[in-house]
């Protein structure tokens, strides 16, 4: 194999010496030899120089590296794992085409069989046939050895030329020649004269670069117009937007699986990442043309829950003008009435229900009456309600049940987990109130029998801490109540000593 080697490369260098060195263009006569594709990617059958010469194939330029090998070379095989793993780094870079021209097929090893030995499917080998005439290794060698490599930059120009190289010595080598060029990689994928850095379809022809959203994605490629409103996309707010908006609310809102993701951003008119009442009410401002004013006031609504045998009386109300509502719960809504209000549009379902104005007129003297059936499994707590403005802001809620308030806007009357639990020998209590109130903090045993009073006296509306100290009590699990006088929570607690 030794003579075989040796043989070979006196043959080679008797006859053919390379006709490039470092500094020199390649001819357009050479530039345009065609090589037979065989193994790997490439888009056509055959392979010339001058694809990758921006100035002769319509603007497309790039940088290259090019392993000169032949099947007989024992060297040229150890060199492919680290020339493949080269060939990997630039693979998603459409300025850089490296590849393999490889001679004396089958001598052992066919094309294919070399490409297999690497990654499979790269790189890149053309045919160089036997090195003679006009072959890559005529033009380019080093000293008649192989493997050779040589660096072509986007001028044609040869860069450095090298018997082998490392993957450091080429990532440098190919970084330097694309910091000297500004174009390579394909600058107008769809030949409309605009570059693909501020084409607004890079891939579609559009030299007017139409935006009637004005979303940066040119109108020939934007699926989804993105226009806040308009989730039909025809570039119009009216009111089959309103009723496409109606019905996603009432199959999920944003997470509803007949509606794609185009038309769930269109719908969700004020940009909150939620689709729901708020969003109709602003649609329906733009189709009238009314002016729409955010509110930087925290406008209230109450909302009184009265369970009556098997129906449930929900009275809404406010000191400002309501123009819609939407209630969701996983509990099932049940035969919906809304009481007066009848020229109201009332929606309704198992899990939501929504009533507004078409003409956004607000409710009369800002009250609203539901009537809902069969609520004998219907855990009011469950019942997620938004109210909304003549603009479209949502009123902040005190809900009360029969007249007993137990949530005024974020705050709720809640006992969180205490912090740490397990404890030794004192826990963070945290609890919230909504309203201002006299309150008990209690511990039991697991027996029911009260153990400690850790506070007793007036708390006002908010969030508040108090330290348990436990220190004269036995290890064991204990029950702090939060207790006032319509409203009971309870956590558990574990004592460790």
């Amino acid at each position: 194999m030794i003579k075989k080697i040796i043989l070979g490369f006196a043959l080679i260098s008797t006859i053919f010496p390379a006709i490039y060195g470092v500094g020199d263009v390649v001819s357009s006569s050479h530039q345009n030899v065609n090589y037979p594709v065989c193994y790997g990617n490439y888009e056509t059958e055959g392979f010339k120089l001058s694809d990758l010469n921006g100035e002769t194939n319509g603007g497309v330029y790039k940088v290259s590296l090019i392993d000169m090998s032949a099947t007989w070379c024992d060297p040229c095989v150890a060199f492919i794992p680290e020339f493949d793993g080269i060939v990997d780094d630039w693979s998603d870079n459409d300025g850089v085409f490296i590849f393999n021209a490889l001679m004396d097929m089958n001598q052992p090893y066919s094309c294919e069989q070399w490409g297999d030995m690497g990654i499979i499917n790269i790189p890149v080998i053309v045919n160089d046939g036997n090195g003679g005439g006009n072959s890559i290794f005529s033009f380019f060698n080093t000293g008649s050895a192989i493997p050779s490599t040589v660096f072509i930059d986007h001028e044609m120009r040869v860069q450095y030329m090298s018997n082998q190289v490392t993957s450091n010595q080429a990532n440098n080598i190919i970084e330097n020649m694309l910091d000297d060029c500004t174009m390579c990689g394909n600058p107008d994928y769809d030949s409309d004269f605009v570059l693909n850095e501020t084409d607004n379809c890079p891939n579609d022809y559009n030299p007017e670069q139409e935006d009637e959203d004005y979303d940066n994605i040119g109108d020939v490629c934007d699926s989804c117009h993105n226009m806040s409103g308009d989730p039909n996309d025809d570039l119009f707010i009216n009111i089959t937007d309103v009723i496409l908006t109606v019905n996603l609310i009432s199959t999920g809102g944003i997470t509803s699986e007949f509606y794609n993701e185009c038309e769930k951003a269109d719908a969700n008119f004020n940009g909150d990442e939620t689709i729901n009442v708020l969003d109709i009410i602003h649609m329906i401002n733009i189709i009238l043309g009314n002016t729409v004013l955010n509110s930087n006031i925290d406008n209230m609504a109450t909302v009184n829950f009265n369970q009556d045998n098997n129906q449930l009386l929900i009275n809404i109300s406010s000191d400002i003008e309501i123009s819609g509502i939407q209630l969701n719960s996983n509990s099932l809504f049940s035969n919906v009435k809304l009481l007066q209000n009848n020229e109201k549009e009332l929606i309704s379902n198992e899990d939501v229900i929504l009533a507004y104005s078409l003409q956004n007129i607000p409710f009369e003297n800002n009250k609203i009456e539901l009537i809902l059936d069969n609520t004998h499994n219907l855990n009011i707590e469950d019942i997620q309600i938004v109210v909304s403005d003549m603009f479209g802001n949502e009123l902040s809620l005190i809900k009360s049940e029969n007249g007993n308030i137990y949530s005024n806007g974020v705050y709720e009357f809640k006992l969180n987990n205490s912090y740490p639990n397990p404890f030794n020998p004192a826990t963070k209590l945290d609890f919230s109130l909504p309203i201002d109130a006299n309150i008990q903090l209690v511990a039991f045993n697991i027996h029911g029998q009260k153990v400690q009073e850790i506070y007793s006296g007036f708390q006002t509306i908010g969030s508040h801490q108090f330290t348990w100290d436990a220190s004269h009590l036995s290890s064991g699990i204990y029950i702090v109540k939060l207790i006032s006088e319509n409203h009971q929570a309870s956590i558990q607690t574990i004592l460790m000593k």
